[in-house]
């Protein structure tokens, strides 16, 4: 889920790429899909908006995604070789996943 891209068409200005979601209405989104045992969700990318102030709510949701990733088996998409993958929760890269 690439939730960095969604816009809003502005009838002067054409389509901003700047996030206009709020995050209190897709966490509980990204909650009820993480929640569901039979998810196929391997990747989510978050807006930089988001990523740069680290709300407290984007945290606890990153550990229960990291948790949930945790008891999957997972391969690379590319090489087949067991990967590790996961969210960022802290420091520079804070909310950026990087092997799916």
């Amino acid at each position: 889920i690439d939730i960095s891209t969604v816009g809003r068409y502005h009838p002067y200005g054409g389509l901003q790429y700047e996030c206009s979601l709020e995050l209190g209405e897709v966490l509980p989104v990204l909650d009820s899909i993480v929640a569901s045992n039979e998810n196929r969700l391997r990747h989510i990318h978050f807006p930089q908006k988001w990523r740069d102030i680290m709300p407290k709510g984007l945290s606890r949701f990153i550990r229960r995604y990291n948790d949930m990733l945790d008891t999957r088996t997972c391969t690379c998409c590319q090489c087949d070789s067991s990967a590790s993958p996961g969210i960022h929760e802290g420091g520079d890269r804070y909310g950026i996943q990087t092997a799916t």
